[in-house]
């Protein structure tokens, strides 16, 4: 209802004051519209060097955007906090560093948090599969197996798993 919604929101800015946040926005109407499409819009938004997906535990989302906003200070982000889901549009990623902050760095940090890194986007060369989709897990391997059982010359869909 409208009054659990005041609720909520009020909550919010209480708690949001409470640890130094001056002021809170709220957006309705014809606002709130161009707004929600911007959220919408957000990967495919202007183009960037990469676009990454981080999948982690709620709890770990502030500390992804730290560690993100250390590799690139003015990288834009869309983080769920309640999903545990961030968008980072990186503005600034050099071609040689996909594998060893990507792969090395954001991708092992990520599985710790219980979760993962994708790429959405890149205009960078450097297209590995475990760049692009992360390591291999049990899951995939399972997928493999049962696939293997049901077509094992591998003639349907040929090409599908990407390792």
């Amino acid at each position: 209802t409208a009054a659990e919604i005041d609720w909520m929101a009020g909550q919010l800015e209480s708690e949001w004051q409470g640890q130094g946040i001056p002021a809170v926005r709220s957006w309705a109407g014809d606002d709130a519209d161009r707004l929600w499409d911007q959220l919408i819009d957000f990967p495919a938004g202007s183009p960037a060097p990469l676009v990454i997906q981080v999948r982690v535990r709620p709890r770990s989302v502030v500390g992804w955007v730290e560690r993100v906003r250390q590799l690139d200070p003015t990288c834009s982000i869309a983080a769920h906090a309640g999903s545990g889901v961030l968008t980072v549009r990186f503005a600034e990623f050099p071609a040689d560093c996909v594998g060893r902050w990507l792969v090395g760095q954001l991708q092992p940090a990520a599985v710790r948090d219980g979760g993962s890194v994708v790429v959405l986007s890149t205009a960078l060369g450097e297209r590995t599969p475990q760049a692009t989709w992360g390591p291999r897990g049990a899951s995939v391997r399972l997928m493999e197996s049962i696939r293997d059982q049901f077509d094992p010359r591998h003639i349907l869909n040929p090409g599908r798993f990407v390792y």
